[in-house]
């Protein structure tokens, strides 16, 4: 697949349907977060050869934070 600059791949709280890998170009991942007023903040940015989207295909948890889908995108 390819996406022009800007679109949106998957919204924060969708269900992704896909794993992703990079491979030309980069992606922002951007949360908001009730702590910080909903304001969007980039928490981390791919690049060529990154993957992400897997984690959404692991074990649904309540208790999965940012951090914890930063270190399953490693």
């Amino acid at each position: 697949m390819t996406y022009e600059q800007g679109q949106v791949i998957f919204n924060q709280g969708d269900d992704s349907v896909c794993f992703y890998i990079i491979l030309r170009g980069s992606t922002k991942a951007i949360v908001n977060k009730k702590e910080f007023g909903f304001v969007p903040f980039v928490m981390t940015t791919f690049y060529d050869g990154c993957d992400f989207g897997e984690a959404i295909h692991y074990e649904v948890s309540n208790d999965l934070t940012p951090e914890m889908v930063i270190e399953l995108n490693k």
